[in-house]
């Protein structure tokens, strides 16, 4: 019942400042519901102040930032009435995510949704089951306003068409921003960044396990390896980040191994951390498509395979044939993966390279700048 009336207040309280006209130099972006200052919206907005000078440009965060202290913008909480009469009135929309189902735009708004990544689990319309019978219903109706969507790779744009229900002429096919961050970056000042931010001391080298999540586990995620074992065999010489999903609010994790294991959970740009670690162990996240442009070993341990693939999401690719690197199964798997990751770094870069041909193949050294012609912020 309370979430029925809070819905109905937001829907009235934005409509309400529909009486105030549209702001064409008002561009409002977000990222994961305004939990992070993150992906590819973060990377085309720094192009865009870059160039410009004269737009008012609001952030949805729900928490202050340090980074953006000294930044000419407005942060706004997205749980604010404020950000309802900011979405009112901005011209331009730029986000990552969906729930636009509950503030429908406005006619002459522009719309560019950057969406978060390759698909490997399926999406939208294309998961099945009948719990997602409102999310297909939402999905659909929300994809009607979107203006311009970020295709990586031509070959992706009729599995998107499919499950959002869009037509292919508003695929803007480059690049995700966030990805040419990755080829451009500064890693020595990224690593002065990280290091400082989560206390880690130099000297050892980095695992950054990103895990997805699943259905009924994003209130806790329990990490299915054993961390002392763990820190016996590889606590000389490596340090574990780990990166929770945006939809899972907290590791379930008393023991942290004496520095062992990190949580980087709430660190902002996970594409900081890309660029820090030395290797990644992910499941059916799709950041693996983004870490291979890196040409950096990965193993993956979809630990529950047959229960994610047949009860859970699903796949678009056949995942053994996909991802590229040694898949394991258990904590005794995965250890001696890890032990003999660096003995065979060369059969993993032939893996890599292949799967970025096929999957990472538009190269575009000004990607964000590309994007903001393409929906008319810059000439």
């Amino acid at each position: 019942m309370r979430e029925i009336v809070y819905f109905f207040i937001y829907k009235v309280l934005y409509k309400f400042f529909w009486i105030f006209p549209i702001k064409k130099n008002r561009v409002l972006f977000s990222s994961y519901f305004g939990r992070q200052y993150s992906d590819s919206p973060k990377f085309i907005y720094e192009e865009l102040i870059k160039n410009r000078d004269d737009l008012d440009i609001i952030w949805g965060l729900n928490n202050e930032l340090e980074e953006l202290k000294n930044h000419k913008l407005k942060i706004v909480s997205e749980k604010s009435w404020k950000y309802l009469y900011y979405l009112a009135t901005s011209k331009y929309w730029i986000d990552n995510c969906h729930g636009y189902h509950l503030r429908v735009p406005r006619k002459g708004i522009i719309l560019l949704q950057t969406w978060h990544g390759t698909p490997l689990k399926k999406i939208a319309q294309d998961i099945e089951g009948n719990q997602y019978e409102k999310s297909r219903k939402s999905w659909e109706l929300e994809s009607s306003y979107w203006t311009y969507f970020l295709s990586p790779n031509k070959n992706l744009n009729k599995l998107f068409c499919k499950a959002f229900k869009i037509k292919e002429d508003i695929i803007i096919n480059t690049m995700y921003p966030r990805n040419e961050f990755l080829i451009q970056a500064d890693i020595a000042e990224v690593e002065k960044k990280v290091f400082k931010e989560l206390g880690i001391k130099k000297g050892k080298k980095i695992v950054l396990y990103a895990p997805t999540f699943r259905i009924g586990e994003t209130e806790t995620y329990k990490l299915h390896f054993n961390i002392k074992r763990l820190e016996q065999e590889f606590g000389d010489k490596y340090i574990f980040l780990i990166r929770l999903h945006p939809n899972i609010k907290k590791l379930d994790c008393e023991n942290m191994g004496n520095g062992f294991i990190i949580d980087a959970s709430k660190y902002n740009d996970i594409q900081e951390l890309y660029l820090v670690s030395d290797i990644l162990i992910t499941d059916y996240s799709s950041v693996f498509f983004d870490y291979a442009i890196l040409k950096k070993p990965m193993i993956f341990f979809p630990y529950d395979y047959e229960n994610y693939k047949n009860e859970d999401r699903g796949f678009y690719f056949d995942y053994n044939e996909t991802v590229p690197g040694p898949i394991v199964y258990d904590e005794k798997s995965l250890i001696e993966e890890l032990k003999k990751i660096e003995w065979s770094i060369e059969e993993f870069q032939t893996k890599i390279e292949i799967f970025n041909s096929k999957y990472n193949d538009i190269e575009n050294n000004q990607t964000s700048k590309y994007i903001l012609k393409r929906i008319g912020l810059l000439s």
